[in-house]
């Protein structure tokens, strides 16, 4: 019965402005209308026919008149008629899709459906998918009206595929007593749709020019655009022409101008110089002039190198794990030995010094037989020592005092 429709409505507008509510605490505001023109960031920007320059015409095409209506949706309340065949992709907050759900309510969806009747805030949680609200209310094309989708030839088109969807002479639920409503959606080919109304005025105070009523597109609840939430702003005869933006929401790569990436240049990999090899011994190095008797001239004794006694022993504890430092590398490049037969002899004399100072450090460190150190027994004895000799004087203070 309609009383219980009645009050199924009226707790569904309480559960929906709870919704709205949480809505506007958590979500980001979407555009709101403004006067004649919009750009909101959001994927589309629009213009109507009632405001000031830039304005748009209105231009009302009769799709009834190219076919018969949508069966489902034309008979009965609260239904959709499922994947209408649009005839080409059009794409929608920069999805392309081929076909569409038309809502009985005065909505349109793309992908998945729902029946839920309006009006109500956009955001709306009831739409999982986007969704166009060119008249979002609860519309009963049952009782009273027919819903018709066709293609047509529409001047405002320029000359592009065109596919339209009309909702004609539709009662409404809360206005039953007023005058039809009839309005539809245009979309073209490029990616621009229409939103035209022909009688939204529906001769009733609670529903006149979209008192009722909500106008508005939603991608998801961060993308979308409110034109109007139950305002008396829709007039009869007037026109909303959408188009797509370039921005996060359209799905569509905003336009940038290109930066230079930058390049890395190449750093020079320091090369070290290697040391001049050692010759064998007795023969002169080849950068060596004799000297004026014909003999090898000695070496300054500052380039002569004395190597480190562990690194000259490989057998010398520590040596075979040894790494070289940060600097080893830095170290031999920029040394260069020029070796003579009588640096060879200093050099070898002062290893062989080194190694016996190492055997007779090693000879003289005493070795660790695992026995405990003798100073902690010592202790220890000196302790139990005490401790006895006081037990034993507190016996023999204990036995004097017996009688």
């Amino acid at each position: 019965m309609k009383i219980d429709r009645t009050r199924a409505r009226v707790a569904s507008r309480l559960l929906g402005a709870a919704a709205a509510l949480l809505a506007a605490l958590l979500l980001s505001p979407g555009a709101a209308r403004g006067s004649g023109s919009g750009t909101t960031g959001m994927g589309y920007g629009w213009v109507d026919s009632g405001g000031a320059a830039p304005s748009v015409a209105y231009d009302w095409i009769d799709v009834s008149a190219s076919g018969p209506a949508l069966t489902r949706v034309s008979s009965c309340d609260d239904c959709v008629e499922q994947a209408v065949d649009i005839g080409f992709d059009f794409a929608f907050f920069g999805v392309p899709y081929r076909t569409l759900g038309v809502g009985a309510n005065g909505t349109l969806m793309f992908g998945n459906t729902t029946t839920q009747w309006g009006p109500g805030d956009v955001p709306s949680i009831f739409f999982g998918s986007p969704v166009m609200f060119p008249f979002w209310s609860d519309w009963d094309p049952g009782s009273r009206g027919d819903v018709y989708a066709h293609a047509v030839d529409w001047p405002g088109a320029n000359g592009q595929q065109a596919f339209a969807i009309e909702w004609k002479g539709i009662e409404n639920w809360d206005c039953d007593r007023g005058t039809p409503a009839t309005w539809e959606v245009i979309l073209v080919a490029d990616g621009s749709f229409a939103f035209q109304y022909l009688d939204a005025s529906l001769d009733d105070s609670i529903c006149n020019g979209g008192r009722d009523m909500t106008v508005g597109i939603q991608s998801n609840l961060d993308c979308f655009i409110t034109y109007a939430n139950q305002q008396n702003v829709i007039a009869d005869h007037s026109a909303i022409r959408w188009s797509p933006q370039a921005d996060a929401c359209s799905g569509l790569p905003p336009t940038a101008t290109p930066s230079r990436t930058p390049t890395r240049t190449p750093t020079r990999t320091p090369t070290s110089t290697p040391a001049a090899a050692t010759p064998a011994a007795g023969t002169p190095a080849a950068d060596a002039t004799p000297g004026p008797d014909g003999a090898a001239p000695t070496a300054p004794v500052g380039e002569v190198q004395v190597p480190d006694p562990d690194e000259a022993d490989p057998e010398s504890p520590g040596n075979a794990a040894s790494t070289p430092g940060p600097g080893a590398a830095t170290a031999a490049a920029s040394s260069t030995v020029s070796a003579t037969p009588r640096a060879q002899s200093t050099v070898a004399a002062l290893t062989k010094s080194a190694k016996d100072k190492s055997a007779a450090s090693r000879e003289a460190a005493p070795e660790d037989d695992g026995g405990l150190p003798w100073m902690p027994i010592g202790g220890m004895a000196l302790a139990l020592l005490a401790l006895g000799g006081a037990g034993a004087a507190g016996y023999y203070q204990l036995y004097r005092r017996r009688p």
